[in-house]
């Protein structure tokens, strides 16, 4: 009987995320801090790149700064990895330095996105992996290095140089950290 009760409120909620009243939107967004599942998660990071009003937006970006679920990591970092949200990676990418996730397990993403972004999503990036706390993968570190190896090869100076110069740097505490463990 409870599943289909959050069933139904499911439902609910993601019929009112695409209603077009705001104040209807901003409800069902509270809503889903008690009710939300990955479903209504999916739903919520699709007003940040679809809804016209940059208040609802507002509400969302609010919404993911106090994600403390785990299990919403993957949707993001799907999302960050996504074109379709461009616009946006610079505002996905600062969750990671303002909530309790942690994307360790997704370094090379973070410079990936530091080297491919523009300034801002540069500028996020190098937080969040200024932020990432142990253990950091091994794979992740060395993929790391080999990115950023690349890049100096080939753009040795652009307006993100120095912030990518102090990326390698944190790299690079990270990878004698693994190999002191």
């Amino acid at each position: 009987m409870s599943a289909t009760i959050d069933t139904k409120k499911t439902k609910e909620i993601i019929n009112s995320l695409k209603s077009n009243d705001i104040k209807i939107v901003k409800r069902a967004i509270k809503q889903s801090k008690v009710h939300g599942n990955e479903k209504i998660f999916g739903e919520i990071l699709d007003l940040l790149i679809h809804h016209d009003s940059e208040e609802v937006r507002d509400v969302v970006k609010k919404f993911l700064l106090d994600l403390k679920d785990s299990k919403a990591l993957p949707m993001i970092i799907e999302a960050i990895k996504s074109d379709e949200f461009k616009t946006v990676k610079a505002e996905l990418i600062s969750i990671f330095w303002n909530c309790p996730l942690n994307p360790n397990e997704h370094i090379s993403l973070f410079v990936n996105e530091a080297i491919r972004g523009d300034f801002m999503v540069a500028l996020e990036s190098s937080t969040v992996i200024n932020n990432i706390e142990p253990p950091f993968p091994e794979a992740e570190v060395n993929e790391s290095l080999l990115l950023l190896k690349d890049y100096f090869s080939k753009h040795p100076e652009d307006d993100k140089t120095e912030l990518l110069k102090d990326i390698l740097v944190v790299i690079k505490e990270m990878e004698q950290s693994v190999n002191l463990n």
